[in-house]
């Protein structure tokens, strides 16, 4: 698998050459082992040499190149400048050349702003220019082909002068790059500060995650002790007869509330065989087109039909007898009947029945008169318990408890969520550190190994 950060394969070729030459002469290097502080100084220490000869012979060679690049900007300029008589001889092809000559002075001045060597001369930027500019002056002038053979055609000593000129800066710019790249050092030394960056940052970021844990770890403790004190206000509240006497009031209204909820399904199953047909009638009744018109209602009516399809158990408690439910039964089976509402046979057939069975139904026994009963208890239970103060004062302690309850669920998940980036991390932080020994490994010569 290769190497995440990559190796330049001249360097590798420098390598092999030095691991065999080791191999054949009988020494194998002592593994080397070094912290990661010690990682950047132990790369330039062992790298000074190198540097230095490579350095001082490219800053050399930069003379020769300031001087062709003038040159050829001096030729550059006088080809720019070179008339040609577009209507004499072929007009066709001498405007061709004509354009790619001045297309070519253009790019070629362009390129040559990029061939200037740096005024600054530390390593990396010298490394830089020398693995850079071949080959941006080969994939240039590959790419200005056809503009210097058209120039050539009229222009041939001036592009022949040119040409001498960049064959020759094309020589040190080539030998330039075949140094560079076929040093170890160089080939791995961007890939080592990559590494060596990399690790840096998950390492802050890990100190980030640290220090955020200590942090909530101290929240989480000023919360336990929270939470502690309050559940014992809660206990020692709860275990008074006046609380014991509340929980059963509230145990009361509970039980209440459930009874109203069971009325309400049973409900809901005994009009489920009509619902369909009373929605269908709903929508013929708000639609309002003239093939509806059998189906028109009265307002009250139209709006109690509203109610009954959004919540039944509301439109009875408006309609205790179910005086108005009945009518829009009447008026659901006219439409059945029919065909207004179409059915298929047996949906229509249960319908039918189930219109019946609903006209035949005490709904005021079966459910006003029992849901309105467990109203009346919830509403007297309700107001003696908002007119206790410690009532309220033990449910703002139960607030209180979920809060803190809530908060340490949440304290809990963020810990979690930390937790599992700094496993991450650490994983990333020694997978990278085993791919920067390898890296400096390719520069000693020998095994090194990177301890975090």
């Amino acid at each position: 698998m290769p190497n995440m950060y990559g190796f330049n394969p001249m360097g590798l070729l420098s390598n092999a050459r030095k691991f065999l030459a080791q191999l054949f002469s009988g020494r194998t290097p002592k593994p080397v082992e070094l912290s990661f502080v010690e990682v950047e100084a132990w790369v330039a220490k062992t790298s000074e040499q190198e540097f230095g000869s490579l350095s001082n012979n490219a800053i050399t060679r930069f003379s020769e190149i300031r001087f062709l690049t003038s040159q050829l900007k001096i030729g550059f300029s006088a080809l720019k400048t070179q008339p040609i008589e577009t209507q004499k001889g072929n007009p066709a092809l001498r405007k061709v050349v004509s354009s790619s000559q001045h297309a070519l002075s253009e790019r070629m001045d362009h390129l040559l702003s990029k061939l200037e060597p740096p005024r600054l001369v530390d390593f990396s930027t010298v490394s830089t220019y020398c693995l850079t500019a071949y080959p941006v002056l080969q994939k240039e002038i590959l790419s200005m082909r056809k503009d210097i053979a058209y120039t050539g055609i009229l222009l041939q000593k001036e592009v022949k002068g040119i040409g001498e000129n960049f064959a020759e800066l094309e020589q040190i710019l080539s030998e330039l790059f075949k140094a560079f790249s076929e040093s170890p050092v160089t080939s791995v030394l961007p890939s080592v500060s990559a590494g060596i960056r990399r690790i840096k940052e998950l390492q802050d970021k890990n100190r980030e995650i640290k220090t955020e844990t200590s942090r909530l770890r101290s929240a989480q403790l000023e919360l336990e002790q929270e939470h502690s004190d309050v559940e014992k206000k809660y206990q020692s509240e709860t275990d008074s007869s006046t609380a014991q006497r509340l929980t059963a009031l509230k145990k009361s209204f509970d039980e209440l509330l459930q009874e109203q909820q069971e009325l309400e399904q049973q409900l809901l199953v005994r009009l489920e065989p009509v619902d369909k047909p009373l929605r269908r009638l709903y929508q013929m009744v708000e639609s309002k087109t003239e093939q509806n018109e059998s189906v028109l209602l009265r307002q009250e009516l139209a709006l109690y039909l509203s109610t009954l399809t959004r919540s039944p158990s509301s439109a009875f408690k408006s309609d205790p007898k179910g005086v108005l439910f009945k009518e829009i039964l009447v008026e659901l089976k006219q439409a059945i009947d029919s065909d207004v509402i179409h059915l298929k046979e047996k949906e229509k057939e249960r319908a039918i029945q189930a219109i019946f069975a609903l006209a035949e139904y005490d709904f005021f026994d079966q459910f006003f008169w029992k849901h309105n009963k467990c109203e009346v208890e919830k509403q007297k239970i309700e107001k003696e318990l908002k007119s206790s103060v410690f009532f309220m004062n033990l449910q703002a302690i139960e607030t209180e408890l979920k809060r803190l309850q809530d908060r340490k669920k949440n304290i809990e998940t963020e810990q979690s969520k930390l937790h599992a980036a700094l496993e991450k991390n650490r994983t990333e932080i020694s997978r990278d550190a085993k791919q920067l020994g390898e890296l400096l490994s390719s520069i000693r010569g020998g095994p090194v190994s990177v301890l975090i």
